[in-house]
């Protein structure tokens, strides 16, 4: 059995992590090797080793027993009453196909306090000091032990720093090779090669060699050559003292890689850090140097290795993730490696990725295996574990990374077998949270998803609808209508606020098109998904989440009103062009003003001139006008025709109380649904010409729904609707830039209201065509129930059904340019 011990004069040199990798590299070629933690007062190992099963691991669970327990029976007991050595080591779990194997005695407990009392009481004995040599024997017993009951073939200490009895005995009777780290600065240098130099004198058993020196130098920015020259110079200076330790003909240098300062992962048989990472090469020409290796078992020890850090990256990789809106991938912090399952039939997963940071649920495992094709594997994840998915992955020469995927829902036995672009869910964590089978990418599966509230697949789900949906007679993708509206219709029917805001921020356009900033032309697709799915989307998602849309805008700047592009433009061919005159106007007052400067926002100062003329939108819990109407003709009724001027403030404040009592506001509403029929203007809806503001009152739509039997949202959507073709009509812009001045709504506060017959047609008319256009069956139910308890204003439209649009448009232009026109015959 072979022993190195690792030394440094000094903390912060990677010694550790370099005893980890070691012992890791030379189990993956078939060696049997023990790792011994014997830096007692800080140990690290088993954070390093991560020597765990499936629901633990050694750098959250500390170690039940190790040195320091073994060594403090030795010197109470005896040697002769210590337990076996299998009660103070553990077995770190290796691939399968491995035939290696690889043992942790840690150091203990470390860092509970029943250790820190157990090696206090081993350093107060004065154990290693002992005249008598008891520690030593302790240690050199332990040594024996572990070469004829663990068969080891390599032993590898993680010695103490500085100069101590334990790190003498380390370094110089029981090692046959000692690696000195040490860092380029004077402190490290001086103590190493003062160390180093006593070797030369130190005691050796009988029969012992003399104590191979590697020095290394770590931390390093750069395989610097001069730096490594200095260095051995200065190591190699002469000496009086001929007795101690030889020159040294070369040193071996550890450079810095940032990756690693960050997570302290293994390099070797583990996939952290890529083949090309500088430290990986250094750790390679360390060990060939200590170790000569068989190069068939090194070379399939580099194919799973290649293999685990391609499947690493794939599973962490967050390439393009921000400019797709891609739903997150997993964190680091969610993989582990080498990973047995299973206590009777254990199985070595060579990742396992659990739900959480904490790793209390494993959601996958990832297994190499040679012959992937052939491979069935995947067949012992099946019946021995309930993962709901497992991969099985290969190596190629290429770049890419062969795997076979295999996913089941939470209720079921079997696995499926997945191709790779269905696969390709199971990198992100919410697709274990949000679908019954992780790779089930199907439209149903993320639509279901996406009404459970997980909306990092919206952006997915309109990928999928622009497939479906963006194509031209010269090919592309195929063209999938049916799937594309099944799209459509299942994000228009979300509930919850918070998603529908999602879902309008992730179908509206990009302004900087990143989206397709690879696609010559690619403009084009996203203003056709603006037009076709956001704005549709907009006008059949609630109402509170068209406003509050409105009100914040997108968190990238685009254009806020693409669903009322879509009703002022496609259905009344008009253009809302809200700051026409602010471009036009605010230059020439900047310019009188003397402040106009290109180089500042100045001209901003004249934007509240402007505002007057700005659409805007609320939602209101103050009585409509209409209500206060009928409470006035009530109490009119009541004293006989007699009225007064309090009537109306009255009757405020009477629909102001009952708005705040249901039970009031409904009784007030039936009484006065028994005389007026159900009116869309002023009672659900209105739209006020005077500060260009539309208001929806939900708790009369509330109330009108239950009277109708429709649903709520459709019927609010209707009314907003219909209030929104009023305020289009009003402030949207002819080809001439031209709005309607002197728009003609009667006056809401007035007992002799009636609706004007022009202008409730026009608005019923341009809302039935948009409600063609968005196919919403829920909107139109609620339309045609509405238009069945309306006054006769509301229902003239319908002799214009069958009229052309662009007839419709005449008679809308006339009434803007304040030549009255004649409404067609079929309206006399």
């Amino acid at each position: 059995m072979e022993t190195f011990t690792f030394y440094s004069y000094k903390g912060g040199t990677g010694r550790t992590l370099l005893v980890a990798n070691a012992a890791r590299y030379l189990a993956n070629l078939g060696k049997r090797v023990v790792a011994l933690d014997f830096d007692l007062e800080a140990p690290g190992l088993h954070y390093k080793l991560r020597a765990a099963d499936a629901v633990g691991r050694a750098g959250d669970v500390p170690p039940a027993r190790g040195v320091v327990d073994y060594l403090l029976a030795i010197s109470t007991n005896g040697a002769e009453e210590a337990a076996a050595l299998s009660d103070y080591v553990v077995r770190v779990p290796l691939p399968r196909t491995t035939t290696g194997e690889l043992y942790l005695m840690p150091a203990g407990a470390a860092p509970t306090g029943d250790y820190w009392r157990s090696l206090t009481t081993l350093t107060r004995g004065d154990f290693f000091a002992d005249p008598e040599g008891s520690g030593i024997a302790a240690c050199l017993d332990l040594k024996a032990r572990i070469e004829s009951e663990l068969q080891a073939d390599f032993l590898l200490i993680d010695s103490r720093t500085g100069i101590t009895e334990m790190a003498g005995l380390a370094t110089t009777l029981l090692a046959d090779r000692v690696v000195c780290m040490m860092i380029d600065n004077p402190e490290s240098l001086a103590g190493t090669r003062a160390v180093m130099r006593s070797f030369g004198q130190a005691p050796r058993l009988k029969g012992q060699e003399p104590i191979g020196l590697l020095p290394v130098l770590s931390r390093t920015a750069g395989d610097d050559d001069e730096t490594k020259r200095r260095v051995l110079r200065y190591l190699n200076e002469p000496t009086p003292d001929t007795s101690e330790a030889s020159p040294h003909a070369q040193i071996y240098v550890l450079r810095t890689d940032p990756g690693l300062a960050e997570t302290e992962r293994l390099l070797l048989g583990g996939g952290d850090m890529s083949a090309r990472s500088p430290l990986y090469q250094d750790y390679l020409a360390v060990l060939r140097v200590l170790v000569t290796a068989d190069p068939a078992l090194v070379a399939t020890a580099e194919r799973r290795r290649l293999a685990v850090i391609r499947m690493k990256d794939w599973l962490t990789g967050s390439k393009d993730r921000s400019r797709y809106d891609l739903p997150d991938p997993f964190d680091e912090e969610q993989l582990e490696e080498g990973v047995n399952f299973g206590k009777r039939q254990a199985r070595y997963a060579d990742i396992v990725v659990y739900g959480g940071k904490d790793r209390t649920e494993a959601l996958m495992a990832i297994e190499y295996v040679e012959d992937l094709e052939s491979s069935e594997a995947w067949q012992w994840w099946e019946g021995n574990t309930n993962l709901r998915c497992a991969i099985l992955i290969g190596t190629d020469k290429s770049v890419y990374l062969p795997k076979r995927i295999f996913t089941r829902d939470r209720r079921a036995k079997e696995f499926r077998e997945r191709d790779e672009t269905a696969g390709w869910f199971v990198k992100w964590p919410a697709s274990f949270t949000a679908l019954d089978d992780p790779g089930d990418r199907s439209v149903e599966s993320m639509l279901y998803a996406v009404q459970r509230g997980e909306d990092s697949f919206i952006r997915l789900l309109v990928t999928e609808w622009e497939r479906g949906s963006f194509v031209t007679l010269h090919g592309g993708s195929p063209y999938r209508p049916r799937i594309a509206r099944q799209i459509l219709d299942g994000l228009a029917r979300i509930t919850d606020p918070e998603t529908e805001m999602h879902i309008l921020w992730r179908t509206a356009q990009d302004p900087f098109g990143r989206r397709y900033e690879d696609f010559k032309g690619g403009g084009s697709a996203e203003e056709f998904t603006t037009r076709e799915l956001h704005a549709p989307l907009w006008w059949r998602l609630s109402v509170p989440s068209k406003i509050k849309y409105l009100e914040s805008g997108h968190p990238r700047g685009q254009p806020r009103s693409a669903g009322l592009d879509l009703l002022a433009c496609d259905i009344l061919g008009l253009v809302l062009d809200q700051d026409r005159d602010f471009r036009r106007d605010a230059p020439l007052l900047g310019e009188a003003s003397g402040d106009m400067d290109e180089a500042d926002y100045s001209i901003y100062n004249f934007s509240k001139l402007f505002r007057d003329r700005e659409l805007k939108f609320e939602i209101s819990e103050e009585p409509p006008p209409e209500f206060v109407r009928r409470l006035v003709v009530n109490r009119l009724l009541g004293k006989d025709g007699n009225r007064n001027s309090d009537d109306w403030s009255q009757a405020e404040h009477d629909a102001a109380y009952a708005m705040r009592d249901p039970v009031r506001l409904a009784h007030l509403l039936r009484s006065t649904g028994r005389q007026w029929p159900v009116a869309i203007t002023n009672l659900l809806c209105s739209y006020d010409p005077a500060s260009c503001r539309v208001t929806v009152y939900p708790q009369l739509v509330a109330w009108a729904a239950n009277q109708l039997g429709v649903d709520q949202r459709a019927l609010a959507n209707v009314a907003f609707l219909h209030a929104t073709v009023y305020a289009i009509a009003h402030l949207g812009r002819d080809l001439d830039g031209r709005m309607w001045n002197d728009f003609g709504l009667p006056p809401a506060r007035d007992i002799n209201y009636r609706p004007s017959l022009r202008l409730e047609t026009l608005a019923r008319y341009f809302s039935s065509k948009l409600l063609e256009r968005l196919g919403d069956a829920g909107m139109t139910t609620a339309f045609d129930r509405l238009g069945e308890c309306q006054p006769p204003e509301y229902q003239a439209w319908q002799r214009l059904r069958s009229e052309p649009i662009e007839e419709i448009r005449k008679i809308l232009m006339h009434a803007r340019a304040g030549l009255d026109g004649v409404l067609p015959a079929k309206l006399a």
